[in-house]
């Protein structure tokens, strides 16, 4: 019985730790793409109204990532604006992960929202 507690709490407080230092490998500031409509429609609201592809969990990326990001998915687009975020703002859970048949890891947002307290500020492209 001891055998079985002492595991239960070894497995809490490696869970605990892992989380933790996971917490400290994140950047201080995430980025969002979204076009001036989207940004518009949010004006008046406590968090940002976002595109029906962020409905499962919100894609953020990295300052490094952005260029990348914005020319596959913002081509030729001259409404775009990148929104710098401060993570610790960020309400919800944030993991680093791949797309489905990716290679590269993106920070995505599960259960959480853009709050306008998050916006650090807004870029435009």
């Amino acid at each position: 019985m001891k055998t079985i507690l002492f595991l239960i709490v070894f497995g809490v407080l490696l869970g605990v730790g892992l989380y933790y230092f996971n917490l400290s490998r994140v950047p201080k500031y995430l980025y969002k793409v979204v076009t001036k409509k989207t940004w518009k429609q949010s004006k008046k609201k406590d968090q940002l109204e976002l595109p029906e592809f962020d409905r499962e969990f919100i894609h953020l990326a990295t300052k490094e990532q952005l260029p990348k990001i914005i020319d596959k998915f913002f081509a030729g687009k001259s409404d775009v604006l990148v929104l710098k975020l401060d993570v610790q703002k960020l309400p919800g859970r944030l993991i680093k992960e791949k797309n489905p048949g990716g290679a590269t890891k993106y920070y995505h947002l599960y259960d959480g929202a853009i709050l306008k307290d998050a916006i650090v500020e807004v870029i435009k492209q």
